[in-house]
């Protein structure tokens, strides 16, 4: 085994590097600070903020016309998750459904229907009912908040655009921001983070993981209510073992809400992170976030940055080992609801 393999980045109960890489394929590493300014693929990201405390607070004035920044003015919730029926326009005439006589046609009306055949006793025309009129709109319709002037920007930076209010543009050496790998193999990630640190962290800053696995099926095991648990224990197993007194670190893992826990609840939202239209969405601040449609990935948000590097990467590859565990403990043991969530969004 190599020197850099005989650092003391594993630890006795869970497996070596070798093991690691028969499960795990790939990993993408996201690293939160404050970076040199210049420094090549440092992103924007809003949650960030080390440095520029003496320029003010950030005014969020982004300029950012993403589709994925907008929301819908009568829901407030994302345009792409949107489903008011004031944001309904019709396929055929592209009209609100306000202002859109289609649905009432004469084509949707049918001789089956009691209701429809009312409308021929009583006004000797034929009209839809209602319900032949909403099933009309159900399979010929989109939701537009946009189309329908119901969108309003709701952009808060971590869509990678730029902040260009004066606390964030003035002149330094540092400037807030995130770096993220391009997928590399678990035995790379040690050497990544050490290379690619900030120069400054602090409890705004985290340090979030992607893993693929090479086999669905242990994607499926990961996929366990239980596994949020598992990596929490091992976690604070780790902490206390390693006298680990960063704050940062202790309010992640216990959930310490308003603080570090902020972005990565002990929450369970699987089915809402698999059906996910867009990777901005609220639900996937949860420790694990299953975000394989989008990226193919399992996500863990759980690391925090330590002001030393090499602490932060022994935590990314003690993650990495844990998942392994349990997935290799649990392999045999898949659950009905484990196999039709992966069913429905694979």
């Amino acid at each position: 085994m190599s020197e850099q393999m005989n650092q003391p980045r594993y630890v006795a109960w869970y497996l070596d590097i070798d093991q690691v890489e028969k499960i795990v394929s790939l990993e993408g590493i996201e690293l939160e600070g404050a970076f040199p300014r210049g420094m090549q693929n440092v992103q924007h990201d809003g949650s960030v903020n080390v440095v520029n405390d003496d320029g003010g607070d950030c005014e969020e004035d982004y300029n950012c016309d993403c589709e994925a920044c907008y929301r819908c003015s009568n829901c407030d919730d994302w345009t792409a998750d949107c489903m008011c029926d004031d944001c309904m326009t019709c396929d055929f005439c592209n009209e609100p459904r306000q202002y859109c006589d289609c649905g009432s046609d004469e084509s949707n009306w049918h001789e089956n229907c009691d209701e429809c055949k009312l409308h021929l006793e009583r006004d000797g025309v034929r009209i839809p009912c209602d319900d032949h009129v909403d099933r009309f709109w159900e399979e010929n319709s989109t939701f537009s908040c946009h189309d329908t002037g119901n969108a309003y920007r709701s952009c808060n930076g971590e869509c990678g655009c730029s902040c260009e209010c004066d606390a964030c543009i003035r002149d330094g050496d540092l400037i807030n921001g995130e770096v993220v790998s391009a997928p590399i193999k678990p035995s790379q990630v040690y050497e990544y983070i050490i290379d690619n640190y900030p120069e400054e962290v602090n409890s705004s800053c985290g340090g979030h993981k992607h893993m693929s696995f090479h086999n669905n099926r242990d994607y499926c095991v990961a996929l366990s209510p239980e596994l949020t648990g598992h990596i929490i224990k091992r976690s604070v197993e780790w902490g206390t073992r390693l006298n680990i007194k960063n704050r940062s670190f202790w309010d992640r893992v216990n959930d310490n809400r308003g603080a570090g826990g902020t972005w990565c609840k002990n929450e369970y939202h699987a089915y809402e992170q698999l059906t996910a239209r867009e990777k901005y969405h609220t639900d996937r601040y949860t420790v694990v976030n299953y975000c394989y449609p989008l990226h193919g990935t399992l996500e863990v948000r759980l690391p925090p940055m330590f002001k030393n590097p090499e602490l932060t990467a022994k935590f990314h590859n003690f993650i990495t080992g844990v998942v392994c565990e349990f997935v290799t403990k649990n392999r045999d043991s898949l659950k009905p609801h484990r196999k039709s969530i992966i069913k429905e969004v694979l």
